[in-house]
């Protein structure tokens, strides 16, 4: 059975190998995508699909959300604004992924 924490390690591996954008979800012109994309990628790359595949998705968003954001400052509430923030980097973005695979590991 597929779990978060695949689909966050499969998420690394698609940054790893597609490319990671910000500004929007996919850049169909080469192949990159966000943090979010990324997360839709692992799945597609995992074969999950239907209500498995939404169950997933939102768990492993879960999980990256709570690596993102930050409590204290009100305009730090989302994966998107995290993503495309001033000088993130693709190493930013692994980085929180793995801080997430850390936390589907100890649930």
């Amino acid at each position: 059975m597929t779990t978060a924490h695949d689909v966050l390690g499969k998420a690394i591996e698609s940054i790893e190998k597609r490319g990671w954008t910000r500004g929007m979800m996919y850049d169909y012109d080469s192949g990159t995508a966000c943090a979010l994309g990324h997360i839709g990628l692992a799945l597609i790359d995992l074969h999950v699909t239907g209500e498995e595949a939404k169950t997933l998705h939102d768990q492993a968003e879960r999980l990256l959300l709570r690596q993102v954001t930050d409590p204290h400052d009100p305009f730090c509430g989302s994966i998107p604004f995290f993503n495309d923030g001033k000088g993130r980097t693709k190493e930013d973005v692994v980085l929180a992924f793995k801080h997430a695979m850390e936390a589907a590991a100890n649930e």
